[in-house]
This record gives C-alpha cells, structure tokens and sequence, in this order.
C-alpha cells in the first residue's frame, strides 16, 4: 500500500500550529505517535483503507470530545482530504468542522473564492475557529440540513465530513448528495470524506442478508480488518452496519 508520505506531510506542513487547549468537552491536544506503531492509514487514489507501521515519529494534533477522538491530522485524516482538495473550486460550503482540515487548505487552493463551514457544536467553532482564521473562510454555528435549504443555488462545492465511524459516509452517501442539492450552483458538485472508499466499495456490497462462510485472513472490503469472520467480503462489525448479515436480521426481527 503506498503511504503517499510526501503528499501527507506537505498538507501536514500546510496546516496552522494547533495550541494545546480546551473549552467544555471538547479539547485540541498532542499525542507521539513513534516511528514504527501501526496506524491506520488511506491510499485516497485506491480508495483502500489499510494499516502500516508509521514511516517516522511525529507528534499528532487530536481534536477529543472528552475522551472520543472526533479528528486528528494522522494520515487516514489528512489524506481522507487529498484527493476531493484536488478538485476545489469556487464558493465552497463544508458540513463539519473538525480541526478545520479541509475548509483551511481548500482556502489555501487559487481556484476557490471562499469557504463556509457549518458545525453544531459552539464549543468546536470557538476552540477551532480562531486557529484557522483566513481572509476566505468564515465558520457559522448551525445545522447543515437547514443550511442546505436556506443557501439555495449559492456554492459550486459542497463537501460533507460529518461522521464519526468508516462506514457511515458509505451509508448516507446518497441521502447527502440528495439533500445538498438545492444549495449548488449550475454545475456544482457534492463529495463526502472517504468518497474514493465509497466509491469502490458501494458495488460491491451484498444486495441481501449473507452468512458467515467462516474465517479469513482477507482483508474486509471496507474497514481493511484481518482474520475475521468473512460475510461476502465485509467483517462482522462492517456486515451488521450495513445491515446485510444474517445474524444482524435476525437480531432485528
């Protein structure tokens, strides 16, 4: 699996220098992460989740509600972003702030004209916002379904990263796109984090409950876990979120 160390670390390198601070629950913080540890990782141009021991030591920026880590600028974050930031343009709105990633480099980008954030959290928006102040973005306290009806035809860019898991971006892929689409412009477009992921994987999933054939050491489709109970190519975890495994049916019934 390639890494794409340089294109990650010259986002990286790009990004502000996040304090050490917190307001409520939430908190910007620091964590070592050593030369060697196995991560979690992105190929963006695959589409493919995988894990990798890291190729040097640096010290990661997490955003943590309490103890939940919402973001960081590990790989898998920063290269979630890679490819979709190729592609920028215009009058962007993004759903999610987080530690502001991709609203703070899609600034940076000479095609776009500005970027609006939308986060539900007050808490987010003063402990992010001011560390990622830029003359093309503005963030604004809300709810980005009302955001989507009230900002008719406005952005030619819409890009949603609202989820707290892998596989949910998958699941709500076509909702999103659906429900962006009164705020685009003629020829706006709507992407989703892990968009590449999505892509690749939608196909391929299971059209009915399937049972488990057993263990494999194949990676699953989604989450790239190892040595698992095998449900047509999916984990157990990914099989039941998808709702396609027969045990996940039952339950329900």
């Amino acid at each position: 699996m390639n890494l794409h160390l340089e294109k990650w670390m010259q986002l990286r390198n790009q990004l502000p220098v996040y304090p050490v601070s917190s307001i409520g629950d939430f908190s910007l913080a620091r964590r070592v992460m050593p030369l060697g540890d196995r991560a979690q990782c992105y190929d963006p141009y695959q589409g493919l989740l995988f894990v990798a021991p890291n190729p040097v030591e640096y010290t990661a920026t997490r955003l943590l509600e309490r103890h939940i880590v919402w973001m960081s600028d590990t790989q898998l974050e920063v290269m979630g972003n890679a490819r979709i930031l190729e592609g920028v343009r215009g009058d962007v709105l993004t759903a999610g702030l987080g530690m502001g990633i991709f609203a703070y480099l899609a600034a940076l980008q000479p095609g776009v004209v500005s970027v609006t954030v939308v986060e539900k959290s007050q808490e987010v928006v003063d402990l992010v916002g001011p560390v990622i102040a830029h003359p093309k973005l503005k963030v604004l306290r809300g709810d980005v379904h009302e955001t989507f009806k009230m900002h008719k035809g406005l952005y030619d860019f819409v890009y949603l990263d609202i989820w707290a898991n892998l596989q949910s971006p998958t699941l709500e892929y076509a909702k999103y796109k659906r429900l962006a689409r009164p705020c685009l412009k003629a020829g706006g477009e709507t992407h989703i984090w892990l968009e590449e992921l999505t892509k690749r994987v939608l196909p391929l999933l299971p059209r009915k409950p399937v049972a488990n054939s057993g263990m494999t050491n194949s990676p699953c489709l989604v989450c790239s876990k190892t040595l698992r109970h095998d449900f047509a190519g999916l984990c157990m975890d990914c099989a039941d979120l998808f709702g396609v495994s027969d045990l996940f049916q039952k339950r329900r019934s």
